[in-house]
């Protein structure tokens, strides 16, 4: 393990910054049930700086398209619980578990590596 904790510390710092800078414009704009998304945008922050310190010591890779995509549709599911809250229970659950099936589609190979690491450590 690469001990950098200075690193840790001020990355966790700048995304804390921005994340409360961005709720300070974002809450009077938008109202409280939007205050997420400038915790959402001071974690992007710092994991960005993140991978950029860790690919200094070790090369990651990140699948770009397939992290857009899951976030989008992620933004895709959150938006549902408020625009569809005037629907039925049924629809909600309908239009969630499509959702989950997407990103499930999306995530497969990750879901896949994760269940053969599992079958790996369990029943070595």
């Amino acid at each position: 393990a690469n001990f950098k904790t200075k690193k840790v510390f001020s990355t966790s710092a700048i995304g804390a910054t921005i994340s409360v800078v961005a709720n300070f414009i974002i809450i009077p704009m938008f109202g409280e049930v939007y205050a997420g998304l400038g915790a959402a945008l001071g974690f992007l922050i710092m994991w960005l700086l993140r991978l950029k310190d860790t690919r200094k010591i070790i090369y990651t890779k990140v699948r770009i398209v397939e992290f857009v995509l899951l976030n989008i549709m992620y933004l895709i599911q959150a938006s549902m619980l408020f625009y569809f809250d005037k629907y039925s229970i049924s629809f909600n659950l309908f239009a969630q578990f499509i959702a989950f099936i997407v990103v499930s589609i999306i995530a497969k190979d990750f879901i896949f590596s994760v269940l053969i690491f599992i079958k790996l450590k369990l029943f070595k």
